[in-house]
């Protein structure tokens, strides 16, 4: 069921592969170099046997959050996500990086790079998480393909703050990045 569905959004996305039609270079890179880059990094066999009973899904979104944090290379990250296991990946990814699981937002604890269940956190937190993102943050919304996440997904992308923002299906990256224009990209991922 995973394959047909998979391949059902890859046809429905198909004109959104490998950064076609992004004009930003820095977006197209991180389109295709972080986001759907495929060449297999040096921890992923190594992770793979650490968590050898992972659904496809969740092994590629752990796998672009360890691609994400090779990319960023923050030094502090916040989960608030119910998946452990993206600790050991991010922590992979980028060895100096401090992980913090908290369900409880606070404007202190926020990391350069911040974890996001959509299923699991009110709208006011996410509004206020937002809002207090600083230039070069991310912020990774996960489960945006439920319906309760695709609503908290649009209200999030319609903020000024979420400069660029990548909507993967099941997952949404926003970038903040000052003195830029508000872009939002559909991505096959």
């Amino acid at each position: 069921m995973y394959w047909l569905k998979r391949w059902l959004i890859w046809i429905y996305r198909w004109r959104h592969c490998r950064g076609f039609g992004v004009q930003s270079p820095s977006d197209y890179s991180f389109i295709r170099y972080v986001i759907n880059e495929h060449y297999p990094y040096y921890a992923y066999e190594d992770l793979a046997n650490r968590y050898p009973d992972l659904s496809p899904m969740i092994r590629k979104k752990a796998e672009l959050l360890f691609r994400i944090a090779n990319w960023i290379q923050s030094p502090t990250a916040l989960i608030m996500s119910e998946h452990n296991l993206y600790k050991d990946y991010i922590n992979a990814g980028c060895r100096m990086t401090s992980v913090k699981f908290d369900s409880n937002y606070t404007c202190e604890n926020i990391g350069k790079l911040t974890i996001v269940s959509a299923l699991s956190i009110q709208e006011d937190k996410l509004t206020d998480l937002v809002s207090n993102l600083k230039d070069g943050h991310v912020l990774v919304m996960d489960d945006i393909d439920k319906r309760l996440g695709c609503m908290l997904w649009q209200k999030l992308i319609k903020n000024e703050r979420a400069t660029i923002s990548f909507d993967l299906y099941y997952m949404g990256i926003v970038l903040n990045v000052d003195k830029r224009y508000k872009h939002d990209y559909i991505v096959n991922f």
